[in-house]
């Protein structure tokens, strides 16, 4: 398909975006005219309201189609959302391989509140957790440098996230829920450096113990913010308020260890923890051996150069002023931190790069702030509500463009598989009953959201069964959890659609011998459909 010119331009989606675009750029700029609108609870709400409106603007067709994306990694999401419905105990009852509960949580939650966890919910989740990112850094800038400061910060990000047309970025990924715990935290580190009060660094320190773990990659940059929140802590105040914070900050991060990894350690599962989120993290980012490549994110490239334009500015209008301020210094070492944590698993996932996002925002914010107080140093400077506005729209309207120009086509052609094992899907569901647990070898998690089935094991793929450096660990786990759970079906999904595990010779489950010895006692070969090979238990025939 060809770029979609003037008419694909002003088509929806992009129309819808563009409008509210307009809206949220006006609300941003509205607080230097009409206070209002900037510090009153009302116009946090609306402004909030705003960024929502955008995000489902440009991304309303994710919700059309209730089908999995290319990256298996939503449904993977999927699936052990619905095994903690039955068991929510983590690594117990699921292992998310490379992020923890509090990346699955969350589709859990929204599952009791009525919602059916399918891949709608699953985006609705998504552009909800990138909205709260957005707001709560631009409450967080606003507190420091002004409710326009931080509103302007934020719209290019808000103009990528919300224009981006990148399934990675668009679908539920691991990032979204570490990411706005990030946002949480630095939130709350920027309150408590303002107003000094112990509750701020106690919610501080939940929110950064919590980030790690939602996905362990966030480490850095949660161990980023920590830093700024000591230096604030370090620069004022008496030494007993700054005992007082220190032991606020680390009560909040242990009252989040203990309602996370509790249930786990109490219930004989601390163990598994252990092995699992951190010595399998570390054998995954060993087993990946590819180097950082930028190329696979040019369509942040108009975002960067946005922010760097302000930086620059902010430079040469006050570069004494940002030298003394403690946020620019820790925006910029958030941006770096960023880096590590995307090149860390050196795996070139998209993905990856929602952790760059806040950290620009903060860098954009603290350079505006620079650059709005040198013209206020001018004789003479007012600030015009045209000039404001403009300044807005200047910030969005080139990534706005960028979008519907290049990402708008490769949408409609790469968002969704054109085939899917809808045949493997109706025996499995006719083979089983809503409450069962089915077992899948290979790498399709979509098999247990497209059936609506729970795991019968820890791991919704088996990609540590068979590439991993612990896989001897893993395969006994794999039989442990055979023998103890008893799925109903046994599903070997090599094949075509198997996703990296395509060769059924290879990667079947027959390379496992003593698996295939397992299956060939407890189970009975039921259907090969659509290169997907069905077993059921013989005592459930």
């Amino acid at each position: 398909m060809n770029a979609p010119g003037i008419l694909g331009l002003l088509g929806p989606p992009n129309l819808g975006l563009a409008l509210g675009l307009t809206v949220v750029v006006v609300l941003a700029a509205a607080p230097a005219f009409r206070a209002s609108l900037g510090t009153s609870p009302a116009g946090r709400v609306i402004f909030a309201l705003g960024l929502i409106t955008v995000m489902f603007a440009g991304h309303w067709s994710t919700f059309m189609v209730n089908r999995p994306f290319w990256n298996p990694d939503e449904g993977q999401l999927l699936a052990g959302a619905l095994t903690l419905r039955h068991d929510p105990v983590f690594w117990r009852s699921v292992d998310g391989t490379t992020h923890g509960p509090l990346a699955q949580w969350p589709l859990t939650v929204v599952s009791w509140a009525g919602l059916p966890l399918d891949y709608r919910t699953a985006r609705l989740v998504a552009h909800l957790l990138s909205a709260l990112t957005l707001f709560l850094t631009a409450e967080g800038l606003a507190l420091r440098y002004g409710a326009v400061t931080g509103r302007l910060a934020i719209l290019p990000a808000l103009a990528l996230l919300g224009g981006t047309l990148e399934p990675e970025f668009a679908q539920y990924c691991s990032e979204h829920a570490p990411v706005a715990l990030l946002a949480v935290g630095l939130w709350a580190a920027i309150h408590w450096a303002e107003r000094r009060r112990p509750g701020w660094a106690f919610l501080t320190g939940m929110a950064l113990a919590a980030a790690p773990l939602a996905k362990l990659q966030a480490a850095p940059l949660a161990v980023g913010i920590g830093l700024y929140w000591l230096w604030e802590n370090l620069a004022g105040g008496t030494w007993r308020e700054r005992t007082t914070a220190s032991a606020m900050l680390a009560a909040g991060a242990v009252t989040t260890l203990v309602l996370v990894i509790g249930p786990a350690v109490v219930t004989g599962f601390g163990r598994e923890f252990l092995a699992s989120y951190f010595f399998d993290n570390i054998s995954y980012t060993q087993d990946g051996g590819e180097s950082l490549n930028f190329r696979i994110v040019w369509g942040l490239s108009s975002y960067v150069a946005m922010v760097a334009a302000l930086v620059v500015t902010g430079l040469a209008c006050g570069a004494r002023m940002l030298r003394r301020d403690r946020l620019a210094w820790s925006a910029v070492g958030l941006v770096c931190l960023a880096l590590v944590a995307i090149g860390g698993p050196q795996r070139n996932a998209r993905h990856y790069w929602l952790f760059i996002i806040p950290p620009l925002a903060c860098t954009a914010g603290v350079t505006l702030h620079a650059i709005g107080q040198a013209w206020a140093q001018r004789p003479g400077f007012q600030p015009r509500p045209v000039v404001i506005v403009a300044l807005a729209a200047a910030l969005v309207a080139p990534l706005l463009l960028y979008r519907a120009g290049k990402d708008f086509p490769r949408w409609r052609r790469l968002m969704i598989p054109e085939n899917l094992p809808w045949a493997a899907v109706q025996t499995i569901v006719h083979a089983s009953c809503p409450d069962d647990a089915i077992a899948v070898w290979g790498y399709a998690p979509d098999l247990y959201v497209l059936t609506q089935r729970r795991q019968g094991t820890h791991e919704a793929h088996t990609y540590g069964q068979i590439d991993s450096q612990n896989r001897a660990r893993l395969r006994d786990r794999y039989l442990t959890d055979l023998a103890q759970n008893r799925p109903v079906l046994f599903i070997d999904a090599v094949g075509r659609f198997g996703g990296r595990y395509w060769n059924r010779a290879r990667y079947g489950h027959e390379m496992f011998p003593a698996l295939m010895d397992w299956i060939s006692i407890h189970y009975q070969f039921l259907a090969d459909v659509d290169e997907i090979r069905i077993y059921r238990r013989i005592d459930a025939l």
